[in-house]
């Protein structure tokens, strides 16, 4: 048989073998799975020299970004309206390499995203190719379950369970005994699911994952609050293996006042919470008894739309443990209660060390914008958040959208400086009382400061005269929740 490997080139042998395997790590995109070819590189290194063959197959991490997908026949080829199910066809050379990372892999436990995707008419004549297509009856189906079941990360969209639940309901059992992270992507692609069937089936369906301890569930289709197929209720049984849970997160998906409230007490090891949603309905909801969740260390929070005030989400709550928390009410913006609502939620809160505002921005000229008030408003005679109810802030993180076109962004802003400070009592950074030692700008505030003009001499003037605290500017993380959870939780795949 031939081969391309050959013998190791003088370059190569002065490059350290530790040094080498950094590089080909380095090489992994940041987001592996938007070329389904990088499951072949590794492969590819492994033919360039026997060195490099040996360093390849002894990183474990090249290995183990991994990308499936599955291919589901369209109407009217399957005819549903007839009673026929869609059927689902492999890539020829994904089983062929499945086939070989199940024989070659050891203990290895995969990062992998497990896709099914509907092919259009016009392009189903490439289906019938069997050089390059394969129909599910012809692959066992064990062996792919099996290799499904050895992942410690998955990153599905809702059509890998109908998949699964075809297969499950005829007898077979899927025990995902590694399983640690699990994402549900692109989920109003798939409207006819049903929402018990989303969030139930799960557990009830022969699908065991006894050791899950982080879950994302998310819909990035359209506008950010557009589209919302998802709606998560009290009346919802939560899967079994929801109770292990210690970082979640829910994107573009609408909850329930009464499910808020269930799922923080039903969860009691969360330790991270990342929620980006609507509260689509408080009918389901009751005064529930006080609660304390005595390990949740970090609390994000952003509402595009919501009928009653935010601070209802804290009531009955106590979070002892929470040491950051971030609040982004982009449809709730601050009014002159504005700081009688943030101490309301504090009074949940008290030992954080970290708290993140954002705020927007909006052409006040605007209508549609008339009673936007852009920063907090004074609330007479009250006391400095740090003193009344957050006594051990260290670290303010702001960030402030400035809405493009927006002729009031950067007067707004010097607005917002001002109310770090003078008499506003919100805050008072010159207080040399006040905890707080560093403050953080991101994103649109920090375009603000680093553009010539008004809001950049402001800030380096009250910084100026505030020696004793800490400020920078930092970019704002990816902000769609698929790449920033990925790649965040990729880090953690060999964490149990």
């Amino acid at each position: 048989m031939p081969t391309l490997l050959r013998p190791m080139s003088p370059s190569e042998q002065s490059v350290p073998y530790d040094v080498l395997q950094e590089i080909f790590i380095h090489c992994i995109p940041e987001r592996p799975f938007e070329d389904f070819s990088w499951t072949e590189i590794p492969v590819v290194l492994c033919h360039v020299s026997s060195f490099w063959r040996y360093v390849a197959l002894t990183t474990p991490k090249l290995w183990s970004h991994l990308t499936y997908c599955l291919a589901r026949e369209p109407s009217p080829l399957a005819d549903i309206a007839d009673g026929e199910q869609q059927r689902f066809v492999f890539r020829k050379n994904q089983i062929e390499y499945l086939k070989w990372w199940n024989k070659n892999r050891g203990s290895l436990r995969p990062f992998l995203e497990f896709y099914v995707i509907d092919i259009e008419n016009e392009s189903y004549e490439g289906l019938r190719d069997a050089s390059l297509w394969v129909d599910e009856d012809s692959v066992d189906v064990l062996t792919v379950m099996k290799y499904v079941a050895s992942a410690q990360f998955l990153q599905v969209n809702l059509g890998f369970w109908e998949f699964i639940y075809r297969k499950t309901a005829i007898g077979y059992q899927v025990f995902f005994p590694n399983l640690r992270s699990l994402v549900h992507d692109h989920i109003s692609e798939y409207p006819f699911i049903s929402d018990e069937f989303f969030v139930g089936s799960v557990a009830t369906r022969n699908i065991i994952i006894p050791s899950l301890r982080r879950l994302s569930l998310q819909d990035n289709n359209g506008d950010d609050d557009e589209g919302i197929e998802i709606e998560l209720t009290a009346s919802l049984t939560f899967p079994s293996h929801w109770s292990t849970l210690t970082e979640v997160s829910f994107y573009g998906i609408d909850l329930s006042l009464g499910f808020w409230f269930r799922f923080m007490r039903s969860l009691p090891y969360l330790q991270w919470f990342s929620l980006y949603t609507g509260i689509c309905d408080t009918s389901d909801y009751t005064v529930p008894m006080e609660y304390t969740h005595s390990h949740l260390t970090t609390l994000t929070i952003s509402i595009f739309h919501f009928s009653s005030s935010p601070s209802v989400l804290f009531s009955h709550l106590h979070l002892p443990a929470l040491q950051d928390l971030t609040l982004a009410f982009l449809c709730t913006p601050w009014k002159d209660d504005g700081i009688t609502e943030l101490c309301t939620i504090l009074q949940s809160t008290p030992n954080i060390s970290t708290l993140g505002l954002t705020t927007k921005f909006i052409d006040l000229h605007d209508p549609e914008y008339t009673e936007y008030e852009p920063v907090p408003g004074n609330v007479a005679g009250s006391e400095p958040i740090w003193r009344y109810c957050a006594p051990k802030l260290v670290h303010l993180r702001l960030e402030i959208d400035a809405v493009e076109g927006t002729m009031t962004a950067e007067h707004d802003f010097d607005v917002f400086i001002n109310n770090l400070t003078t008499d506003n009592m919100w805050l008072r950074l010159e207080d040399r009382a006040c905890p707080i030692r560093k403050v953080t700008f991101i994103d649109g505030a920090s375009e603000l400061i680093k553009a010539p003009g008004l809001a950049a001499c402001r800030v380096h003037q009250v910084f100026r005269d505030l020696p004793h605290i800490e400020w920078q500017i930092t970019p704002r993380p990816w902000r769609h929740a698929a790449f920033r959870i990925a790649n965040e939780w990729s880090q953690k795949m060999f964490i149990l």
